[in-house]
């Protein structure tokens, strides 16, 4: 990264700071190794389920954790090596892509740490999300499994109704030709 000017580093902390407090979580990784295409290629697979993976200097983003108050813990790793920051809104598509894309490629992207609603989480736990639908599936199977019930009643209800038409049908025509014989 090309040395930035003392006012260019308060704006990317301040930016830091406000993508820090608004994503719901965070992965964040040593790249180091990763040519540019597959740097290229991770950040496209990430940003089409809405991730912004940005690389970051690692004394700027300590700088950035401390003002959004972020956890201590996340702060060590910050020590050495590159660092590229996923900002999640949903940790488990971004999971899933991570997983996926580490799983597909040959690479070297390691895991430095990650937060998930302010909990510290590690790699195993992440790859266990991975595997996990994500909270559309999940919200979607819900409502399915919940609403088949009901729309079997509905249907079951339908059918009773029409069947009572016809009964009183049958019944206003025997009325019919009682009163009229």
């Amino acid at each position: 990264m090309p040395k930035l000017k003392r006012k260019d580093k308060e704006v990317l902390i301040e930016e830091l700071v406000d993508r820090l407090k608004s994503a719901s979580g965070l992965i964040v990784t040593d790249f180091h190794g990763l040519s540019v295409e597959e740097m290229t290629v991770l950040r496209k697979r990430l940003h089409k389920v809405g991730v912004l993976f940005k690389v970051v200097k690692n004394r700027l983003a300590k700088i950035a954790f401390d003002k959004a108050e972020i956890s201590e813990q996340m702060c060590d790793v910050f020590q050495d090596r590159p660092t590229a920051i996923a900002f999640v809104d949903d940790p488990f598509v971004a999971a899933k892509e991570l997983v996926e894309f580490l799983d597909d490629e040959d690479i070297s992207l390691s895991f430095k740490g990650g937060m998930i609603s302010g909990r510290m989480v590690d790699l195993d736990f992440l790859r266990d999300i991975g595997k996990v639908s994500s909270s559309e599936e999940v919200y979607g199977k819900l409502v399915s499994i919940l609403s088949s019930p009901i729309s079997q009643l509905a249907w079951s209800l339908k059918g009773i109704i029409q069947k009572l038409v016809l009964v009183m049908n049958e019944v206003a025509k025997v009325r019919e030709k009682g009163e009229g014989g």
